[in-house]
């Protein structure tokens, strides 16, 4: 996908995001990731905020998210650090507090264990 392709797409979702008045998203579902982002892998997940776009993965799939995601900052996660643990991070240090997420997609126990994370100072 190209950058403006999905860029378009980006500023699509950021005024959806305005109209219901969300500072966030979190996008967990693969075939969302791969419409609005562009990567194809299977695992990975967006944080999107009003001036960012974030593709967080670990290092099986960096080099296929940097060329696949153009428009989002790479964010890498560690090789003992989980991808749930990166999302809250950096949920928190984007000041995002009123967040988004597809509730086809996010379990009940995954929703708790992010909340509880987002919480924790």
């Amino acid at each position: 996908m190209r950058a403006d392709q999905s860029g378009q797409r980006l500023a699509g979702l950021r005024s959806r995001l305005v109209d219901l008045e969300l500072d966030g998203l979190v996008v967990t579902g693969p075939e969302n990731i791969r419409y609005l982002s562009g990567f194809s892998g299977s695992l990975g997940y967006l944080v999107i905020g009003s001036g960012t776009a974030e593709i967080l993965g670990d290092s099986r799939y960096w080099l296929q998210m940097e060329a696949e995601a153009p428009a989002f900052t790479l964010v890498r996660s560690g090789p003992s650090h989980g991808l749930w643990a990166l999302v809250s991070e950096r949920l928190k240090a984007l000041h995002l507090r009123r967040i988004g997420f597809e509730s086809q997609q996010l379990t009940v126990d995954q929703h708790q264990g992010l909340a509880a994370r987002c919480r924790r100072s």
